[in-house]
């Protein structure tokens, strides 16, 4: 399979995977706050007024409504609300780009780890989805998402999640191999780590290495047989080191048991190509 089309179908399985199933906003106690004024501006707003006439008249007007209410109320715990309803707006569309700018605003205003774990999640969401067509860009969001994940790790220092993330982020950037060896390092902590053990498996396809791609997958998998989106990539490393018989009943499970429709689809899209 060309390099560019299994990077095309991993990035779709990275958009299912839990690294973009983000938790719910968290408003701090004002002692634990940066700012503990007890009154608080609007949140500036960047404009992305573009977004909207690609949106559908039901959620334009739903989004026109949020943000005019969030003009007009000055107390924080209900700004978070409104911001966290505006970006949710923009996820269902995939405007991601637009979704981490709110979740960014969200964390400026209730400085905590969840918060900074939320924005660093859609920015890194953000330069998934960019990453082939607008490097500059995706390279931009890379740098937001590493410095809220940062952020989470300077506050929970043991916090393998927030250094796998944080990792993935050096990954694209300059350094890759900084960000390998961070992986690395999550995994000699704890190698039961689902989401360093995917990544490194990523990690080997992209870089042409299909047998340690196929040893991280099938360990995956030995861990959680559940995991169907590492059972797609486990099949296609399989077909690339001539294991097409295994590869071909893996894709035939996904495809019977995927719930999700992109998953599916991939699976099915595949099986097509190694028949």
């Amino acid at each position: 399979m060309p390099k560019t089309q299994l990077i095309l179908i991993a990035g779709a399985i990275l958009l299912l995977v839990g690294l973009y199933q983000l938790p719910t906003v968290v408003v701090s106690d004002e002692d634990e706050l940066t700012n503990t004024n007890t009154t608080t501006s609007s949140p500036e707003m960047e404009n992305h007024e573009g977004h909207q006439h690609e949106m559908a008249p039901p959620q334009k007007k739903a989004l026109e409504q949020l943000k005019t209410e969030l003009q007009n109320i000055q107390d924080k715990s209900s700004q978070i609300q409104l911001l966290d309803s505006i970006a949710g707006i923009f996820r269902e569309v995939n405007h991601f780009d637009s979704t981490a700018h709110y979740y960014g605003l969200i964390a400026q205003l209730a400085p905590n780890p969840t918060n900074w774990n939320n924005a660093g999640e859609a920015y890194t969401q953000a330069y998934n989805f960019l990453g082939l067509t607008n490097r500059e860009l995706a390279m931009e969001y890379a740098g937001q998402a590493r410095n809220y994940f940062q952020l989470v790790l300077d506050a929970q220092p043991d916090n393998l999640d927030a250094q796998s993330k944080l990792a993935l982020t050096y990954v694209i950037g300059e350094n890759p191999m900084k960000g390998i060896m961070m992986l690395r390092e999550v995994l000699a902590q704890d190698e039961k780590n689902e989401f360093a053990r995917f990544q490194l498996g990523l990690l080997s396809m992209q870089s042409g290495q299909f047998d340690k791609a196929v040893n991280h997958f099938e360990t995956l998998i030995r861990q959680n047989p559940d995991n169907l989106e590492a059972k797609v990539l486990l099949a296609q490393s399989y077909a690339e080191t001539g294991k097409r018989t295994k590869a071909v009943e893996l894709l035939q499970e996904v495809e019977r048991l995927a719930e999700d429709s992109l998953l599916k689809a991939a699976a099915s899209d595949y099986l097509l190509q190694l028949n």
